[in-house]
Formats: C-alpha cells, sequence, structure tokens
C-alpha cells in the first residue's frame, strides 16, 4: 500500500502492490524453492481433540524406504529442547500462567492436529508413507469445545498449571467509575455476544526450509509468514540448538505476509531437524477438511 497507514486507511482503496506478479504467475513461494540434496519432512498430528498418549512406536516407519528419522518428544527432551515460550503480551490481573508447551507433544495431546512426531525422509512421499506407519496408543479423555463450558468445575483439566482452565484475567477502563454508573443507571440491558470462529486461507499454508551449512557453522530458516524477528529469539528460549549460535549464524527469512501464520512454532522444528540431519530439510502444511495444517 502506497502512503496509507494508521487510520487514514478508512474509507480508502490503497492501491496494492502485489497483484501483478500473482497474476501474471511469478509470485514465489517456499514450495517453489528446491534446495540441492533437501530432505522433506511430515508431521504426524493427533486425530482427538484430547487424549493419553500411551506409547508411540516409530520401528515400521523408520524401516521404510528413504527415511532419514522419526522424532518424537523423547528426542527433543534427548536433545535438551525446552518448551516454546508465549511471546503475546497481555496486561493480566495476576501474572499469565503459561502451561509448557513443546513442539511435540509428550505424554498427552490437547487438541485435533497436536503435532505428535515428526518424519524425514528422502521424498514427501517417502514421509507420508513413513508418518502412516508411526504407531500411536490413544487413550481418549473427555474434552469440551465450548469457552464457557471449559470454564465450569465439571470440564476435564486441560493443563495441570492452569486450574479451572484459566490461563488470565485481564480489566481494561476506571471499575470504580463503571459500577457507579450501573449504580445510577435507570435500566441495566444485557447482551450476550458470540465471536463466530473464522478461518484463513492462506495461498500456501505453514512452511519452512531449515538449510545447516557446517563449514560456516551457519543456519538458515526459510518459512511462510510475518515476523522475521521472531523466530531466533524464541527458538533460543525454547533450546533449539540452530538457535544458539550467535545471530550472524542463525538467521530467519519470512515470506508472505498472512497474520494466521505469525507464529512459527511446528517450523522451529523443521528448523532442529534441518540442523541434526543429513541435509536441508523441507517441511509444507496439508489442506484438510479441518482447515490448513
Amino acid at each position: 500500500m502506497l502512503g496509507v497507514t494508521g487510520d487514514h486507511i478508512i474509507g480508502r482503496s490503497p492501491r496494492r502492490l502485489e497483484d501483478e506478479r500473482f497474476l501474471t504467475g511469478q509470485g514465489r513461494y517456499v514450495d517453489d524453492i528446491a534446495v540441492p540434496g533437501q530432505l522433506h519432512g511430515v508431521v504426524l498430528r493427533s486425530p482427538h481433540g484430547h487424549a493419553a498418549i500411551e506409547g508411540i512406536d516409530a520401528a515400521a516407519a523408520r524401516a521404510k524406504p528413504g527415511v532419514r528419522g522419526v522424532f518424537t518428544a523423547a528426542d527433543l527432551d534427548a536433545d535438551g529442547i525446552g518448551t516454546l515460550p508465549c511471546i503475546a503480551q497481555v496486561a493480566t490481573v495476576a501474572p499469565m500462567i503459561v502451561p509448557p508447551r513443546r513442539a511435540l507433544a509428550r505424554d498427552r495431546v490437547r487438541h485435533v492436529g497436536d503435532p505428535v512426531a515428526f518424519v524425514v525422509a528422502d521424498t514427501v512421499q517417502h514421509a507420508r508413507d513413513a508418518a502412516e506407519r508411526v504407531a500411536v496408543a490413544y487413550q481418549p479423555l473427555p474434552a469440551v469445545v465450548d469457552a464457557r463450558e471449559a470454564l465450569s468445575v465439571e470440564a476435564p483439566l486441560l493443563w495441570d498449571e492452569a486450574p479451572g482452565n484459566l490461563s488470565y484475567r485481564f480489566e481494561r477502563g476506571d471499575k470504580s467509575a463503571v459500577d457507579a454508573a450501573f449504580v445510577a443507571a435507570a435500566d441495566i440491558v444485557e447482551i450476550e455476544l458470540f465471536n463466530n470462529r473464522l478461518l484463513a486461507a492462506p495461498i500456501e499454508p505453514r512452511a519452512a526450509i531449515g538449510t545447516y551449512d557446517a563449514a560456516a557453522d551457519r543456519f538458515d530458516l526459510l518459512l511462510t509468514g510475518r515476523g522475521v524477528h521472531k523466530p531466533a529469539p524464541t527458538a533460543r528460549r525454547s533450546g533449539f540448538p540452530y538457535a544458539a549460535r550467535p545471530p550472524h549464524r542463525a538467521r530467519a527469512r519470512c515470506r508472505g505476509r498472512v497474520r494466521r501464520q505469525e507464529f512459527p512454532f511446528s517450523r522451529m522444528g523443521t528448523g532442529a531437524v534441518g540442523d541434526a540431519a543429513a541435509g536441508p530439510t523441507r517441511q509444507m502444511g496439508r489442506r484438510a477438511r479441518r482447515g490448513v495444517r
């Protein structure tokens, strides 16, 4: 957009700058980039909204042709890779409760699509075939999908660290003035509002390519989304090995400006594998009936 910022955008039709290359087939996405010798990663995700992981057997997957590795939470623990920090800043009444979220679920999955294993192979088809051979023993647990129901005393507890399934409370405005206004009001009207579910549909799903140059001890992470300054510090706080390098040896680059793809949690896992695997590793999300993964 040209010279249109802040409130000046309201009521105007700003000129778009990116349409020409997309309409003429000159757009470039992560999937258009082929790094020599790259491997392919596929994320195995939970089909359950809430379930205990009783065991993961990856032997059959590792024996499949072209497979370079099958990684689970146990591998992250063995490498000392910690939890993913919450980068959202909210003015809360009490300190925000941030549960220990991991790049790959350990012991329990807490939503449909929760990452459970990461398969790396010579081709994407090899990786997908192997992912189907990973045997995960789930014990389904009670789940709720309504936010108000989740706060009820009967609701199943999702995180032990967050009693009552409440992460934080926040307040806005002048409480004393509001209370006084209600006391003095002749009439009080109540309304219950519902925020409808929204689902973004980016042209390219979440994707990443992690490349490690052993000679220069330099790591490069190319990913979809915005916030190019967030991946490396976030990964560094989580203990990902590649992010422990000096900034000039751990670079993150972004393609696209889709807000839904801004937080690169799963793609930082691609970075860790790209650091440890035998070659550059690319992971592409897939479109499913429930949305983009």
